[in-house]
């Protein structure tokens, strides 16, 4: 059992990434969330650091976010950042509560970042001081809030008069969390406030809508990069050789957080049965989190330690997907895995739980497979028939080609629209948008104990 540590990304490849000098305000964005604790003037190095700057002719957007982990749905945010900062929309990135993994702060789409460092959100006066503080003062034209609670606090905090602009919820769940579970309700309320409510599949749409969840339903699939996540932009050999793999082992690799609902202990069980049938595969974990010293034990205690490598979180994950045959997730929920379609784009197969919105892209038999979440009986049999070398090679070849719908320009390109949409709609009355000044006021940080 072999750990890999992370990498970090340099100012220069963000540059790259977002086509533009981050400066100095994007390397100095740790200072700027300690300094806030103080209470920072937020004109200060948050708005993306590239120059776009609140003074744009472009409507002013804000991202607003619970904490700025390392997960599908923060990633998601990030990069759709990233690509409206290169449209010329300045954007500010907002996380209120403190993260607890922090590979995404030196992302190109963080730069810049706020950071209020709360530690609840719905049942915290402080953080709903601190957020209706912070949006005042950045005062975008679309806020996007991410999940339910974010949405909750945002509408809130409209509806009593104290933030302005048009809201939109990016919706990532399918499930509700444990801490999203007590304010169904609200949710349910403050949709029907918000002036859109993004789906990130028509699966997820119809699921939520079914359980009663109304609002202004806008369907936005995932995209992938699919000019960076291109198996000619890494080196997959050089990487499996540096995880310790010879170039005929038979590799599995996840891509997924160390959580409980991610079920890795189902893989690992899976692997174990494999080489019991003299399949003699390896796996790459790739990801941390809360999970990891339960599922380093049972690697242990299976004898699988010489088998599995866990990389952790990576900043890049491209190269570790180059290095695998083959991909699995074994969740017990998912909605439109980002995770999945960065598989298949490095050009590996998939095999899933048929969850979510999975049928919308899994293709059996041509891209990869589905198996009932749970089932590893079904999960083992898929991993051994992808383990002969020309079957696995044929399904591959179409890997790549089976997602390019969903590429991350036409995702782009379906915000962009939104907001126009909001912001026509919007042009009649923006003349008479309450000042600042008239709006109530709001105790500052300063003022909180």
């Amino acid at each position: 059992m072999r750990g890999v540590g992370n990498l970090r990304l340099s100012n220069d490849v963000a540059a790259e990434h977002i086509g533009g000098d981050l400066g100095p305000d994007a390397r100095e964005s740790a200072s700027t969330r300690r300094r806030w604790r103080r209470g920072v003037s937020l004109s200060e190095a948050v708005w993306g650091g590239i120059g776009a700057g609140p003074q744009s002719s472009q409507p002013k957007l804000g991202f607003v976010v619970s904490a700025l982990n390392t997960g599908g749905a923060e990633r998601h945010a990030v990069s759709v950042r990233a690509h409206l900062l290169h449209l010329g929309y300045p954007t500010y990135l907002l996380a209120i509560a403190q993260a607890d993994r922090r590979a995404l702060f030196e992302s190109p789409g963080a730069a810049g970042v706020v950071e209020l460092g709360t530690r609840r959100l719905l049942r915290s006066p402080v953080a709903w001081i601190r957020t209706a503080q912070a949006m005042r003062r950045l005062d975008a034209d679309v806020v996007f809030t991410v999940n339910s609670p974010v949405s909750i606090m945002a509408a809130m905090l409209r509806r009593l008069g104290l933030i302005r602009g048009k809201l939109v919820c990016v919706f990532h769940s399918t499930k509700l969390q444990p801490n999203e579970r007590a304010s169904w309700r609200g949710f349910r309320l403050a949709a029907r406030w918000l002036d859109a409510l993004v789906f990130v599949s028509e699966t997820q749409r119809r699921s939520w809508e079914a359980r009663g969840l109304r609002g202004r339903a806008v369907v936005i699939n995932n995209g992938v990069d699919l000019d960076r996540f291109s198996p000619s932009r890494v080196d997959g050999a050089s990487q499996r050789r540096a995880l310790g793999f010879s170039p005929d082992d038979y590799v599995v690799g996840i891509n997924a957080a160390l959580r409980s609902e991610k079920r890795h202990g189902d893989l690992i069980e899976a692997l174990a049965q494999l080489r019991a049938r003299g399949v003699a595969a390896k796996l790459l974990m790739i990801g941390d989190g809360p999970e990891r010293q339960a599922i380093e034990a049972q690697v242990q205690r299976l004898g699988l330690a010489d088998a599995v490598v866990f990389a952790g979180d990576q900043r890049d994950v491209r190269p570790f997907l180059a290095a695998i045959d083959v991909g699995v997730l074994c969740s017990e929920f998912e909605t439109f895995s980002l995770a999945a379609l960065e598989t298949l784009a490095m050009g590996a197969p998939l095999v899933t739980s048929d969850v979510g919105s999975m049928r919308e892209f899994i293709e059996p038999r041509r891209n990869g497979f589905l198996f009932e979440p749970g089932r590893v009986d079904q999960l083992v049999d898929r991993l051994e028939r992808l383990a002969d070398p020309l079957f696995r090679s044929r399904i591959a070849a179409e890997a790549r080609a089976s997602i390019r719908r969903f590429s991350e320009d036409a995702m782009v390109q379906q915000f962009d629209a939104l907001i126009s949409s909001l912001m026509s709609t919007d042009r009649a009355s923006t003349s008479d948008r309450r000042p600042l000044s008239d709006l109530p006021a709001v105790r500052t940080p300063q003022e909180l104990p």
